[in-house]
C-alpha cells in the first residue's frame, strides 16, 4: 500500500495473485532482496527503512485514500465503455472497489416489496478474487445470523470475479416499522481465490483480504406525514484547523450526536448546488472536505466525522457549510470551517549581516545571532559554512527546528589564524 500511494504509476504487488508471486520467487530466488514484498522476506536494513517511511504516512491519509471513491469519467450504464480498461480509471485506483459509496432507497413501505438497488464491485487485480458479503450491520435489526431478518441484505452473498471484470450485486431493503429512518453499513470481504485453502499459498505470498464498505439508507414515512423534529448536538459550531504547509493536509474530528428519541438522517452540504456539491465532495484538491458526508443516526447514537483541510495557496481559508437534518432545509445547522495555509519564512537579525570586533590571532570572539521563524508552522533549518571559512568561523547549532513564531539564538565564533586587514572599497 505504501508503494501504491507514494508512487501510483507503479504496479503494486497486491495486484498480483499469490500463485504468480510464487512463480516469480521460484524463477528468481534473489528477487526479494532486490525488491522486498513482505516482512518475512526482508533483509533487516530493508525492514527498518520501510517502517521508517511507513511512519511518515498519517493514518488519516490512509483513511481518506481507502474511503475516497474513484470518479468515472464515463457513465457506467454505457455498455460500450470498457470498464476493465485502465484508461477509464484514475491512476491511483484501488485493487478492488465498490463503485457506489452511498445508496438511498428513498420512501418505502413495509407492506410492499421494494425495488432492489444495484451496486458494482470491480476487480482490477491480475488474479481471480472472491467477494463475500458479511453480516450487514443493520441499525434497526438485532439479528445478524439470518439474512431474512435483516433490514438490508445483498444477493448473491458470495461471487467470484475474474481479472479486470465488474460484478453486479443487488441490495434489498425490508423495513419492519413505519415512520422510521433506516441506515446500515454493508461490508464485503474480497480475497484471492487461491487463498481459500492454506495449502495453496505459502507464508511469504499471503495477501490480506480487502474490506469494502458502502452505506445504505431508506425510510418508511408516507407522503404528507409529519417527520419527527430532530434533536442533535454538535461538538462545536466552528472547526478551526491548525496552520499547515501548502499541499500538506491536516485533520480534525467532529462529533455529531442524536439526543432525541427518534432516528434521524443527516447530510453535510458544501454548496447549494447539488451537482457542484458532489464535485467538491470528491475533489481531491478541495480545501475542505469530510468523510462521511451523510448517514443515519438512531436514538442516542453519535457519528464521528473526519474533516480535512488541504490548502493550495498560502492564504486564509473560510467556508460555511450546512448540516441538514431529515432532508429539510428548515432544519439546517451552519458550521464554520477556518484554516490557514502557510509556507516557511524566517528573519535574521542585523539585516542578515554579523560583524565581529577586531580579534587577536589565536583568540576568539563570540557573538549571538538570532534566527526567528515568522510563519505559523514548524520549520527545520540547516546552516552550511563555505569550505574556505572552515576553521575560521564556527556556528552552533548548525541545524535544528523552530516552532511557529519561535526564535533561537545562534552562537557564532570568530577564530582568526593570521593577521589580515580589511580591504577598503574604492
Amino acid at each position: 500500500y505504501y508503494e501504491c500511494k507514494e508512487n501510483p504509476q507503479t504496479t503494486s504487488y497486491t495486484r498480483v495473485p499469490p500463485e504468480k508471486l510464487e512463480e516469480i520467487f521460484n524463477s528468481d530466488p534473489n528477487f526479494t532482496k532486490k525488491r522486498p514484498l513482505t516482512i518475512s522476506t526482508m533483509e533487516p536494513n530493508m525492514e527498518t527503512e520501510l517502517f521508517e517511511n511507513r511512519t511518515n504516512l498519517q493514518i488519516l491519509d490512509e483513511y481518506y485514500f481507502t474511503n475516497t471513491p474513484t470518479v468515472l469519467p464515463l457513465d457506467i450504464g454505457n455498455k460500450s465503455v470498457d470498464l476493465t480498461s485502465n484508461q477509464n480509471w484514475t491512476v491511483a485506483s484501488k485493487e478492488v472497489e465498490i463503485l457506489e459509496d452511498y445508496i438511498d432507497f428513498g420512501a418505502c413501505s413495509r407492506s410492499l416489496p421494494t425495488q432492489p438497488q444495484i451496486i458494482h464491485v470491480i476487480n482490477r487485480t491480475k488474479g481471480r478474487v472472491t467477494c463475500v458479503w458479511g453480516g450487514t450491520l443493520s441499525i434497526a435489526s438485532n439479528s445478524d445470523n439470518d439474512s431474512s431478518d435483516r433490514i438490508f441484505s445483498v444477493s448473491p452473498p458470495i461471487a467470484d470475479l475474474d481479472p479486470g471484470t465488474v460484478c453486479t450485486f443487488r441490495v434489498f431493503f425490508k423495513p419492519k416499522y413505519m415512520n422510521q429512518f433506516y441506515g446500515s453499513t454493508l461490508e464485503a470481504f474480497v480475497y484471492y481465490k487461491t487463498m481459500r485453502n492454506f495449502r495453496l499459498v505459502t507464508d511469504k505470498t499471503i495477501i490480506p483480504p480487502w474490506c469494502l464498505t458502502t452505506q445504505v439508507t431508506g425510510h418508511t414515512f408516507e407522503n404528507g406525514s409529519d417527520e419527527f423534529l430532530p434533536q442533535v448536538t454538535l461538538q462545536s459550531k466552528r472547526i478551526i484547523f491548525p496552520s499547515c504547509h501548502v499541499g500538506n493536509p491536516v485533520y480534525q474530528t467532529f462529533k455529531l450526536t442524536n439526543t432525541g428519541e427518534t432516528s434521524l438522517r443527516w447530510k453535510l452540504v458544501f454548496s447549494e448546488n447539488e451537482t457542484e456539491n458532489q464535485k467538491k465532495r470528491k475533489d481531491p484538491e478541495a480545501p475542505f472536505c469530510c468523510i462521511p458526508t451523510k448517514g443515519t443516526l438512531q436514538r442516542g447514537e453519535f457519528q464521528l466525522i473526519v474533516f480535512r483541510f488541504l490548502p493550495q495557496k498560502p492564504i486564509a481559508y473560510k467556508q460555511v457549510i450546512k448540516c441538514i437534518l431529515n432532508n429539510s432545509p428548515s432544519n439546517a445547522m451552519p458550521l464554520l470551517l477556518k484554516g490557514l495555509g502557510s509556507e516557511p519564512s524566517f528573519e535574521l537579525t542585523g539585516n542578515s549581516a554579523l560583524y565581529f570586533p577586531p580579534t587577536c590571532v589565536g583568540s576568539t570572539s563570540l557573538r549571538k545571532y538570532r534566527i526567528k521563524n515568522t510563519s505559523r508552522i514548524k520549520m527545520d533549518f540547516q546552516i552550511s559554512i563555505p569550505e574556505r571559512y572552515l576553521g575560521l568561523i564556527d556556528i552552533s547549532p548548525t541545524k535544528g527546528s523552530l516552532k511557529g513564531n519561535d526564535f533561537l539564538d545562534l552562537t557564532c565564533t570568530f577564530m582568526p589564524k593570521k593577521k589580515k586587514k580589511k580591504k577598503k572599497k574604492k
